[in-house]
């Protein structure tokens, strides 16, 4: 509920049910800061009933995104905050959050390894121009997107980020600094430094939509089905990424397809699944949904297995 900042629950035929350790209009979330974009928060609930929110810090500021901007807060099931900051220093890029039966968390965050800045995929992306995205002067309050199209990939592109149970934090080099680091934060100005972690699991394949900061309504959102597999967003690869629990990409589903492309009965009937700008999705034990913002549509995908086979349960 936004700009109140409450978060409420209600029944499948839409009726209120209040928590009963919150506010009547539902559980408060803390906001911060002078900009309402800024304040939007994401949240799961846990297997076990426990609500994780993923929500702007004390500290948060939005011009520096790397600086400490978000953390993670659990809530039992009647409403009651049961810990502040169980996941700390996340960027003003970190914009969903899923938790599996195990207790591990997940967050898409606009971090990615020092050594793939620019993915590999689109390392090869036909262009006259050289790559001269560090050759910009920014200035403030303007974002550039540079004219060879890695730079925008690389300005968008994150990664799923798995932390421990017990919880973790993220640490921040200053601007030029990458001594010691596997990994970078990079804003929307051109800056770019070390990260370090606590209660790292791993970081996982590539993720975008994922803005560095400042507005998050267009940032990606991935879900999880009950056997902790991550159903990643990739919308400038035009597809969604399928991660197992150990950080394997195991499969990548859809490919380029317009408003044309709408099954075998439209005017242009391949691919099978077409997508153009794939940036939310949802899934259960049975099917995907992907909300394809180019397309202006949602698609349902059915997941099947190569091999199925029914038994009767005693």
């Amino acid at each position: 509920m936004w700009p109140l900042q409450f978060i409420g629950r209600y029944s499948r035929d839409g009726k209120a049910i209040p928590f009963p350790a919150a506010t009547e209009k539902g559980i408060q979330v803390p906001t911060y800061g002078d900009n309402a974009t800024h304040w939007l928060c994401d949240f799961t609930v846990a297997p076990n009933g426990d609500l994780y929110l993923l929500r702007r810090s004390e500290k948060g500021d939005f011009k520096k995104p790397y600086d400490t901007a978000r953390q993670v807060d659990v809530y039992g099931p009647d409403g009651s905050l049961k810990l502040q900051g169980l996941v700390t220093g996340l960027s003003n890029g970190a914009s969903d959050i899923e938790v599996d039966r195990d207790g591990a968390i997940y967050v898409l965050e606009h971090i990615k390894r020092k050594d793939e800045q620019v993915p590999a995929w689109a390392s090869g992306i036909a262009n006259p121009l050289s790559f001269v995205r560090d050759q910009l002067t920014p200035y403030e309050g303007y974002r550039p997107y540079p004219p060879d199209p890695r730079g925008l990939v690389a300005q968008e592109w994150g990664a799923l980020l798995k932390f421990e149970p017990s919880g973790g934090k993220v640490d921040y080099l200053p601007a030029n600094q990458f001594e010691g680091c596997d990994y970078i934060w990079e804003d929307g100005f051109l800056h770019k430094g070390g990260v370090s972690f606590e209660g790292l699991v791993w970081l996982g394949p590539g993720a975008s939509r994922v803005v560095a900061g400042g507005c998050r309504c267009y940032s990606g959102r991935f879900d999880q089905d009950g056997w902790a597999r991550s159903f990643v967003p990739q919308t400038h690869r035009f597809c969604v990424g399928v991660v197992d629990k150990a950080g394997n990409e195991i499969t990548r589903i859809g490919s380029y397809g317009n408003f044309d492309s709408a099954g075998p009965d439209s005017a242009i009937p391949v691919p099978d699944i077409p997508l153009w700008w794939p940036n939310w999705v949802g899934v259960s034990d049975t099917a995907l949904y992907i909300a394809d913002n180019a397309n202006l549509r949602l698609l349902k995908v059915r997941l099947n297995y190569h091999t199925e086979e029914t038994v009767e349960t005693r």
